[in-house]
């Protein structure tokens, strides 16, 4: 018998990411025992070096362990992540929702970093989806018929029913030391050529793009990402401007989340967190009176 429940932990942590799944064929004891294995290495490389602890990388399970010891920065992104499955549950049709366990199971069977790529995925999603405009039709869509390259989305527009392909790409800046607009601009540009030259050949089934989504460190980070777009320093055909996320925590605790085209996540919120804050001296100046 497995040491871990994986679906019992979801049900009564994350029940949005059980809901995504609905009776879609998914193998927990695959992920249970993928899990066991997995905590047994790290075991094993703390039992070796002497250590109680030991460099590992951060992988989904970690950031639910990171969640639950209350870490600096798991707690938002953990109501991130819940926020999203919810709406992308609410907002996907039966016929959609059948798709979508395909990233689910990406996700719980990635005992590594890359887990954080599908939950892009399905952000983006749900970003489309936020707009009204678009109905899902298929997840690893192939987009040629002569070689098995797939797009991560199969998606067509409600008005004129016009298909078209979406390949999603993370780019990572979170884990980099760049700060240097300069050096940033250019590992982008290099994640993406890489993607173009993968992605793009000749006689495509449908019109394909790339959206990319640049996931970073800090606010820091997004506002010289969006300095290089408005300036149109990076300009690829077929590439869509990057998707970023970005969490604030009030002082009540509650967060506000925001995962927006990166040329303008920075400026609508600064203007909501003005109005927040003249509502709140509003309020206090009556209350004092």
């Amino acid at each position: 018998m497995a040491k871990y429940n994986v679906k019992k932990s979801l049900e009564n942590n994350m029940p949005s990411l059980i809901k995504l799944i609905g009776n879609q064929n998914i193998s927990w004891t695959t992920i249970n025992s993928g899990l066991e294995k997995h905590l047994a290495k790290i075991n094993k490389k703390r039992l070796d070096s002497g250590k109680d602890e030991v460099k590992a990388e951060k992988t989904f399970y970690s950031f639910f362990v990171d969640h639950f010891a209350r870490k600096k920065g798991a707690i938002g992104m953990f109501d991130f992540f819940n926020t999203t499955f919810e709406q992308l549950y609410n907002r996907l049709s039966k016929d959609e929702l059948v798709h979508v366990h395909k990233i689910v199971k990406f996700i719980l069977t990635n005992f590594d970093s890359k887990y954080l790529n599908f939950i892009g995925e399905l952000a983006t999603l749900n970003a489309y989806k936020s707009t009204g405009k678009y109905k899902l039709l298929n997840i690893e869509e192939r987009i040629y018929n002569h070689n098995n390259v797939k797009a991560d989305l199969f998606l067509e527009q409600n008005d004129d029913k016009r298909r078209f392909l979406v390949e999603v790409v993370n780019i990572h800046l979170e884990n980099k030391n760049l700060l240097e607009e300069s050096n940033i601009k250019r590992h982008i540009e290099s994640k993406l050529f890489q993607k173009v030259d993968k992605t793009f050949f000749d006689a495509p089934k449908h019109d394909i793009y790339i959206q990319p989504v640049v996931w970073t460190e800090s606010e820091f980070q997004i506002k010289i990402v969006s300095e290089i777009y408005k300036k149109n320093k990076i300009d690829i055909e077929n590439v869509y401007i990057p998707l970023c996320y970005l969490t604030y925590q009030f002082s009540d605790g509650s967060y506000k989340h925001r995962f927006e085209y990166v040329n303008t996540i920075l400026e609508d919120e600064k203007k909501q967190l003005n109005f927040i804050k003249t509502l709140k001296q509003i309020f206090n100046s009556k209350s004092n009176e």
